[in-house]
């Protein structure tokens, strides 16, 4: 019975001992099955909407125009913080466009209908202004100051924003932009008298003068009236940004969120600019009858040859030799109708793998690299030039001097991106290509 008893006993410690480590079996699996993978639903992104309803009277946006700095060298130029100058401005110098010849298509911004109604400017108007960038952005990058007229007729306190939207040529957005209004004052030259930034608006063909001026319905008389607005700020072009035809829209904003749309363009102007980094090419000792050679490289400022584009479109390159002419005799004696050098040969590219050749120029005879893709200079593209001298078997010993013409030339094709709208990295090289017929 003991036996019995005692094995009872026994049971029930290994029953109780049996649902503990089942408990621990439990828990155990349990962190097991915590270690789910993720097969990528544990973050979902759901889109979000909403709809503005637009109330209240929409505003007008009379005209639209675009001034270029004058003053290259102005403090403000060298940054941009959305904040416009005071009015007269301090540095910033109104005047013509960079193209005079160029005018806006179709028409300046001028009074409606017969004369007797407020000025409205045609949407899409191109060819606005056309503004040349500084070479380098040196000494500043040039100043664009965008200005906008607009009337609501509840009054011009209902317009609540006005900016802008600059576009690239190949439609990215450069920038947006948020016109500051201007004070309406008596001392405020804008608003009260023709010699200000509407003299050179009227200039350079943007405003006909009796947009301007009209004691009716000109835009000085209706802002002194205070039922005009005439809104204002900067943005930069760096001529590291591409060449072309920039699309501006102008937005004015009313009360109640209703939204009014001009659309206009201006012209970025395309230029290269050639810097070298050496002033003379010195051939030093040479053998007649044996060719010699001063090899370029493509770090500007280093001691070899290179050639740099400054601009923001693209360059080409060529050469014209003058003889080596025989200045003095081996004893250092001037020498009148010496002995002459009439023979070069040269290599130029954007790397050592994409020189081209050509052998045996002679002097007096302009050459020119071809414009492959690596004979072009992006801006800030660095070249590498060579230049060979071949001196002939019977050439007397003594000094020669000459010159050498360094020429740059507009490509065609370009191959730079700039000149197709785009913005180029020099750092990552990527040309042009053209698209598939």
């Amino acid at each position: 019975m003991e036996t019995t008893a005692r094995k009872r006993k026994l049971r029930g410690k290994l029953a109780v001992g049996g649902v503990l480590a089942t408990v621990v079996a439990l828990c155990t699996l349990g962190s097991a099955a915590a270690a789910v993978r993720d097969n990528g639903t544990s973050t979902q992104q759901v889109p979000t909407q909403a709809q503005v309803k637009g109330a209240g009277i929409i505003s007008n946006i009379e005209c639209s125009w675009a001034l270029p700095d004058l003053n290259l060298s102005g403090g403000l130029e060298e940054n941009n913080t959305d904040t416009p100058n005071p009015t007269p401005p301090t540095t910033f110098r109104y005047g013509y466009d960079d193209d005079r010849l160029t005018l806006p298509n179709p028409v300046p911004c001028d009074l409606g209908g017969d004369g007797t109604t407020k000025p409205q400017q045609a949407d899409g108007q191109h060819h606005l202004i056309q503004v040349l960038p500084n070479a380098e952005d040196q000494p500043a990058e040039r100043r664009i100051e965008l200005w906008a007229a607009a009337d609501n007729p509840a009054g011009i306190d209902n317009i609540t924003d006005v900016y802008w939207k600059v576009f690239h040529p190949d439609g990215t957005l450069k920038k947006q932009i948020h016109g500051v209004r201007i004070d309406q004052g008596s001392k405020n030259p804008d608003c009260h008298g023709p010699d200000s930034m509407f003299w050179a608006a009227e200039a350079n063909g943007e405003l006909t003068t009796r947009a301007v001026t009209d004691p009716t319905n000109g835009m000085i008389a209706l802002c002194q009236e205070g039922v005009k607005a005439l809104f204002h700020n900067t943005f930069l072009v760096s001529k590291d940004q591409p060449n072309g035809e920039y699309k501006i829209e102008t937005h004015v904003v009313s009360t109640g969120g209703l939204e009014q749309v001009q659309t206009f363009y201006i012209d970025i102007l395309p230029f290269y600019n050639m810097v070298l980094d050496f002033n003379k090419v010195d051939y030093g000792l040479i053998v007649p009858g044996v060719p010699k050679t001063i090899n370029g490289d493509t770090l500007f400022g280093t001691a070899p040859p290179t050639v740099k584009n400054t601009g923001n479109s693209a360059m080409g390159l060529g050469l014209l030799f003058s003889n080596l002419v025989q200045q003095t005799d081996q004893n250092g004696n001037p020498v009148l109708g010496g002995k002459l050098i009439t023979q070069f040969d040269a290599s130029f590219g954007t790397s050592a793998a994409g020189l081209q050749h050509i052998a045996l120029i002679n002097a007096g005879v302009p050459v020119q690299f071809d414009d492959a893709p690596t004979r072009q200079l992006c801006p800030n593209d660095t070249g590498k030039i060579d230049f060979s001298v071949e001196p002939p078997g019977t050439l007397p010993a003594g000094t020669y001097a000459g010159t050498v013409q360094v020429v740059a030339h507009s490509p065609d094709p370009s191959y730079c991106p700039t000149d197709h709208g785009s913005i180029y990295d020099p750092k990552n090289p990527t040309r042009w290509t053209p698209p598939a017929p």
